[in-house]
């Protein structure tokens, strides 16, 4: 797991650079990045017990 602040910082000079700061498209460009890894890694404990 890499922390949340690595990801970040260079985050925002791109997001800068592309005028994506403060738009919807920005925020929902950031939770495609650190949603879906997290979910899949918590969910698949979960699937591997289901019988």
């Amino acid at each position: 797991m890499t922390p949340v602040a690595a990801v970040v910082l260079p985050l925002f000079p791109m997001f800068r650079q592309v005028v994506l700061i403060d738009t919807v498209a920005g925020l929902v460009l950031a939770y495609l990045t650190f949603d879906p890894p997290l979910a899949v890694w918590l969910l698949s404990a979960f699937f591997a017990d289901v019988p």
